[in-house]
């Protein structure tokens, strides 16, 4: 959730057929991406998801990469590195 929270996204195509000319997106909000992991893991549903990451020890504060703990903050870069393999992702940046 951190990622996609942190991070604008750019993809090769677009990709939601609600946004035929849209490649690139800004860091979703906490809400969104609740959404988003929830279509993953339709085991858990979006409220609780968002309550779990904001129950996590200073999860609340993590708006941007430089409010990740570099041990946490190490875990979010792999995941963008697993994400960039992905053949629709062009990039992952930071925002903020």
């Amino acid at each position: 959730m951190i990622l996609f929270h942190t991070h604008r996204l750019t993809f090769m195509r677009p990709i939601l057929p609600s946004e035929p000319n849209v490649k690139q997106f800004a860091a979703f909000t906490q809400h969104h991406v609740s959404e988003i992991v929830s279509a993953a893991f339709p085991q858990h549903a979006p409220s609780e998801l968002y309550a779990a990451f904001n129950k996590a020890p200073g999860a609340g504060r993590f708006e941007v990469m430089d409010d990740v703990p570099p041990d946490l903050a190490d875990q979010v870069i792999a995941l963008r590195s697993k994400l960039l393999t992905h053949p629709d992702m062009l990039f992952a940046y930071p925002e903020g």
